[in-house]
């Protein structure tokens, strides 16, 4: 005989296939569900990379042929970098509904029903831009696809803290980033001009993640909303149907589920305003690094990568015919990339993980921009070409391997847990904030100034590098206590801290509890 808490907490970090073997229902719902939310988010950032022309020459047409308008190049290149960043723009609106929408509906519900009504509403107006109005109902279709990615990136992150166990919550959280990635991967592919990005098929190709709301809105009438909910309800009996389903534990009384669930997860509590988070100074701090590390994430290049990689290997004189599959070949690399994150995040420590991976962003971004500069004097095909693409790649590594996976998750972890949905939205923000400056100035940047446009991520990249290697927990990730009482801890490690059972917080306070109350025969 043995406790389930044996079965899901394994002394050592070694066993992790033990825990995923013995909570598979909940591991594969919480992976199946975050990656059908962060897909479309991934989807729309890359889909109007290869087919930028096609789009902009409909564009042009309609803008002539309806209203008799005509832009220059110029003007061209600032509409098109606008429509880009409207997807940015739509998040930040996106996450001024984050806590209204969450509080009404539950983090369940609200990922899986209420913004894909969104993300539904703003397909339609994709498609329909392709027969009339172009300009306008690709710019209402962007900006709601934003506030669909707004409150996904914000959502998918508390969800995993309300399901996860808590051994596995970090890997788990990569799910975000490979969700990005795969999305990118389905769009940058399907955008070639020979699958669904010609100049008649490029509405299909915007319109397509319907499907994936589609398919969530459906999972939403087969699943219960998360234990979390029912139990800051006060609704026990329901709370303990939503353990059952999600855990697999269909066999003990109400009682003893709740209970276990309450070793094994994290409760997110009543959570607490924008002005009660920010009074607090050390839950300000851990909220003001948290925006850094969201904004660094962006500044390093990633998002620019993503949305320009085509325009940044014409610049650089790369060879013309491979430039389009270059967007589907990069996000393939990503999610291969973010496969050994898995583990890191979980044995290497937040915090090396995260600085060693952005001085790698930082080192990619000085040398992309000396072989940018040097490919455009000696020309195509050149050694300086075959150079900038061997330091994107080494840019891609220390991107997927830590710093974009792990930033999506730390901004949640900087604080105590009632202010976690505070700090999420306000990484969330500052990150599409600064997504939304990066393409704006990115893509008529490095048309006018060719390679010096990196030095705009690799400045800025340095300096956060400086300033996290001084500020940034040095306990991220790390279990082991901590003597200094004024350090700041971060919410995945304040079991080594507290040991009481009367504490609000569910299963990451209390390693050393008593055994578990559910036999489980082996």
């Amino acid at each position: 005989m043995q406790s389930l808490r044996s079965v899901v907490f394994p002394p050592q970090l070694e066993n992790l296939n033990e825990i995923v073997k013995n909570q598979k229902r909940i591991v594969s719902l919480i992976t199946i569900i975050s990656t059908l939310s962060i897909l479309p988010v991934g989807y729309h950032i890359i889909a109007l990379n290869v087919p930028a022309n096609t789009i902009q020459n409909a564009i042009l047409s309609k803008l002539f042929s309806e209203q008799k308008i005509s832009l220059s190049q110029g003007y061209v290149n600032i509409l098109w970098a606008f429509i880009v960043a409207c997807q940015s723009i739509g998040a930040l609106v996106g996450c001024l509904f984050l806590y209204q929408i969450e509080k009404s509906f539950g983090t369940k519900r609200a990922l899986m029903l209420c913004n894909n009504i969104i993300l539904l509403f703003a397909s339609m107006l994709l498609f329909i831009s392709f027969y009339f109005n172009t300009l306008l109902f690709l710019i209402i279709g962007r900006l709601l696809v934003g506030v669909y990615t707004g409150i996904s990136c914000a959502l998918v992150p508390i969800y995993i803290q309300e399901m996860a166990p808590k051994h596995i919550k970090g890997a788990l959280s990569c799910f975000v980033h490979i969700g990005v990635c795969a999305g990118s991967a389905l769009g940058a592919f399907l955008s070639i001009e020979n699958i669904l990005g010609s100049s008649s098929t490029w509405h299909l190709l915007l319109a397509l993640p319907a499907i994936f709301g589609l398919t969530q809105i459906a999972l939403n009438y087969y699943t219960p909303d998360t234990p979390s909910y029912y139990l800051n309800k006060g609704n026990k009996a329901e709370a303990a149907k939503s353990i059952k389903f999600y855990y697999a534990l269909e066999n003990y009384n109400d009682d003893a589920v709740i209970r276990e669930y309450k070793q094994l997860v994290t409760k997110i509590p009543q959570q607490v305003s924008f002005y009660e988070a920010f009074s607090d100074s050390k839950t300000r701090k851990g909220i003001i690094l948290g925006i850094i590390v969201s904004a660094t994430q962006v500044f390093s290049g990633s998002m620019a990568v993503v949305s320009y990689s085509t325009s940044m290997f014409t610049v650089a004189s790369f060879t013309k015919f491979i430039i389009p599959f270059i967007p589907t070949l990069g996000a393939l690399f990503s999610i291969i990339l973010t496969i050994p994150a898995l583990r890191l995040v979980e044995t290497c420590g937040r915090k090396n993980l995260l600085i060693n991976t952005l001085v790698i962003c930082a080192t990619s971004n000085y040398l992309m921009t000396v072989f940018s500069l040097l490919s455009e004097t000696v020309g195509s095909g050149s050694w300086a070409s075959i150079g900038f693409a061997f330091t994107f790649l080494l840019f891609g590594i220390g991107y997927n391997v830590g710093a974009g996976p792990v930033a999506y998750f730390i901004p949640g972890e900087l604080v105590p847990p009632n202010a976690s949905g505070i700090a999420l939205g306000c990484g969330v923000a500052i990150n599409w904030i600064s997504t939304m400056v990066t393409n704006l100035i990115y893509y008529p940047l490095i048309q006018f100034v060719g390679g010096w446009s990196y030095l705009l991520f690799a400045i800025p990249t340095t300096i956060a590098i400086i300033i996290l290697q001084y500020e940034l927990p040095q306990n991220v990730g790390d279990s082991t206590p901590k003597e200094e009482e004024e350090e700041l801890v971060l919410t995945c490690n304040l079991n080594d801290y507290l040991e009481s059972d009367d504490s609000q917080i569910y299963g990451t306070f209390d390693r050393t509890a008593s055994g578990s109350s559910i036999p489980i025969s082996v």
